[in-house]
């Protein structure tokens, strides 16, 4: 049977979490770690599997296995908003375990499949919406208010920006390829990427960027470092990037010009 779209997407992860110990087993059989990051188990490294640990053996790891990636699989659906029937789910699984004939005949499967996807992607693409036009009043207010706060000086394009620390070293062009170290949080405070945390700058051509970076980067100092505020429309618009990123998010930078790479 043919998967569809998002609904798919669910599936393919639920399927890799039984090839992950399946994959794994020879693995684990040597006395390997079970609990690796993205498999089944605790968190990575969480423990080792012990061959003389009766609950991590026989029926009783079976039992404990099965009921994790059952989990694995709610949990993949829920993390797209899939809205399930959990008793006609766990109905279609006890059925196909036990060879029973199916309850929706198999002529009108694809068809099923193929409508609750349009389903799920119409409701998806809703709430996207919403999320969209409520982000984007949000960073509208925000900026209106952060525009009369005390050194906050404003572009002819909106983007605002505060001086921390001044420069004395040359500008880019946006052409430029600059190095900076910079910290990205949203209007709420949540840091989303960090040069800084990484302990690592950050290098990139200027002309492939968000535009908010492309065009008020080149009016820096190397030296300067600044708060950036920047409106969606000059960041990852309605697209977002999600999952960190939502549609029409107003986006904070601290940026440090650290250098021009190709002069």
């Amino acid at each position: 049977m043919r998967r569809h779209g998002l609904v798919s997407r669910g599936w393919m992860r639920a399927c890799g979490v039984v090839c992950a110990v399946l994959g794994s087993a020879a693995f684990v059989a040597s006395g390997g770690v079970l609990a690796q990051e993205g498999q089944i188990g605790d968190q990575a490294g969480a423990g080792q599997v012990q061959q003389d640990d009766p609950g991590l053996q026989g029926p009783a790891l079976v039992q404990q296995a099965s009921y994790v990636i059952g989990q694995q699989i709610f949990a993949d659906f829920a993390r797209d908003e899939v809205e399930l029937n959990v008793a006609a789910l766990i109905q279609g699984i006890q059925d196909a375990a036990e060879g029973r004939e199916s309850k929706v005949p198999a002529d009108k499967i694809e068809a099923i499949m193929m409508a609750f996807t349009r389903q799920v992607q119409a409701r998806q693409q809703q709430r996207l919406q919403e999320m969209a036009d409520r982000n984007l009043q949000e960073g509208l207010a925000f900026l209106k208010e952060n525009a009369l706060k005390p050194g906050i000086k404003q572009l002819e394009n909106g983007v605002q920006y505060q001086v921390l620390t001044a420069g004395d070293g040359a500008s880019p062009a946006e052409t430029d390829s600059v190095t900076v170290h910079y910290v990205g949080t949203l209007i709420d405070g949540t840091v989303f990427d960090s040069s800084v945390a990484r302990g690592t700058p950050a290098t990139f051509p200027l002309n492939q960027v968000i535009e908010g970076w492309t065009k008020t980067i080149p009016r820096m100092k190397v030296g300067d470092k600044w708060k950036v505020f920047i409106p969606s429309n000059l960041a990852y618009r309605e697209a977002g990037r999600l999952p960190n990123i939502q549609p029409n998010q107003t986006l904070i930078f601290e940026i440090e010009l650290l250098g021009i790479n190709n002069r």
